[in-house]
């Protein structure tokens, strides 16, 4: 390469450079040509380590192509955030939306298990019954076969696994912003190899929050983040959505959510003072319960119970009933219901009080989502409609 070339290309990549640090550009020509040329990479996550010595110059004000991506992040509906357990048994994906909920999964060991994170609740849903042991103790009645493809809550030693107020696209562009602010923000140089991020150019920008990656075509967008460091149980990954994916993503949520009607509470105990009874007249026979109580952590206060009565006179089976209700937590409740095969036994068998009952009460705690499952719906159809 000619000396006029030299000058032309090293012209070129300071102009190039002078467009995302909103400063002017000069140039002079070589002293002497390097022993080998930079190639470009391909890697999504290269080296950007600072290798020169010399001082950094102060940052310049966020401008041009850098403003434009920051702002095109701000209006994102959507964020997806990669990491591992603070205990670093488990790594997990989530796709966070901007009002806050998440979709995504957790992997444990062979397992894995499905994330939903909406009002304020966590969820997780077992597809295969291996995966469904990663749900822990089961409550009385409940078997892996008959939770998979269910929802659950109340697993607070699966949510410990998950990280907490991850930011949404709007927030994360206010911190952004005040990173590239800041004086240690490093621009990239006109000789840094050009990565691709999920095939599309991007050039990297050094920050105190990490590697930001912005297209290097227009629209201008932030594709990518990578923390400079990531604690225990934080983000090691941050990427934005395409338009195109996150009207799926989000439509994918919405139908998610509906199925939320059908979810479980494993957070939920049932306690109850005194045996239950079966109180017979000439045509009918009823369960009757004092006394039984449920605690939990449930933020709406109150839970929908599924209690089933199974009974059994002299040893032989006499049928079972079934009572659906919703419950306050923490507060003594009398439940009855109508056992329709237990009158026959009783008769068979001679009536009277000396007879052998058993009554073995099973409970499940339904999630109260029922007015919640509306509004949620409602909100992320909303932002399906008009944010995307």
């Amino acid at each position: 390469m000619g000396a006029g070339a030299a000058v032309a290309v090293v012209a070129f990549a300071a102009t190039a450079l002078a467009m995302w640090s909103g400063t002017s550009a000069t140039t002079s020509a070589p002293t002497g040509m390097p022993s080998s040329s930079p190639v470009s990479g391909t890697s999504p996550i290269p080296n950007t380590s600072p290798v020169s010595s010399a001082p950094k110059a102060p940052a310049p004000a966020v401008s041009g192509p850098l403003s434009q991506a920051l702002a095109n992040l701000s209006d994102q509906q959507l964020l997806r955030y990669s990491g591992v357990s603070p205990d670093g048994r488990a790594s997990w994906q989530l796709t966070v939306t901007a009002g806050g909920q998440a979709q995504g999964a957790i992997e444990l060991g062979d397992g894995k298990l499905g994330v939903l994170q909406v009002g304020g609740r966590t969820y997780f849903r077992a597809d295969d019954t291996a995966s469904a042991g990663l749900l822990g103790e089961l409550p009385s009645g409940v078997t892996a076969a008959s939770v998979r493809g269910t929802w659950v809550t109340g697993e607070s030693a699966l949510e410990a696994l998950l990280p907490s107020g991850l930011a949404s696209a709007g927030d994360l562009a206010a911190s952004l912003r005040s990173a590239l602010s800041s004086s240690d923000a490093g621009f990239p140089s006109p000789t840094v190899p050009t990565p691709l991020v999920d095939g599309e150019a991007a050039v990297p920008v050094t920050t105190s929050a990490g590697v930001l990656y912005i297209s290097t075509a227009q629209p201008y967008r932030v594709l990518r983040l990578v923390p400079v460091t990531a604690g225990p149980g934080q983000p090691t990954d941050v990427e934005t959505v395409s338009q195109s994916t996150a009207k799926d993503v989000i439509s994918g949520l919405v139908d998610q959510t509906r199925t939320l009607t059908a979810a479980l509470d494993f957070g939920i105990v049932f306690q109850y003072g005194q045996d239950p009874q079966l109180r017979c007249s000439r045509n009918a026979c009823t369960v009757e319960a004092d006394g039984v109580v449920a605690s939990g952590t449930d933020p709406t206060g109150s839970v929908v119970a599924d209690v089933t009565a199974t009974v059994s006179v002299d040893g032989q089976p006499a049928g079972q009933c079934e009572v659906i209700a919703k419950l306050p937590l923490d507060q003594p409740q009398t439940f009855h219901c109508q056992d329709p095969d237990a009158v026959s036994v009783v008769r068979t068998l001679g009536g009277g009080d000396g007879l052998d009952v058993s009554v073995n009460l099973g409970f499940q705690a339904r999630a109260d989502t029922q007015q919640d499952v509306g509004a949620l719906v409602g909100a992320l159809a909303g932002a399906q409609q008009g944010g995307l």
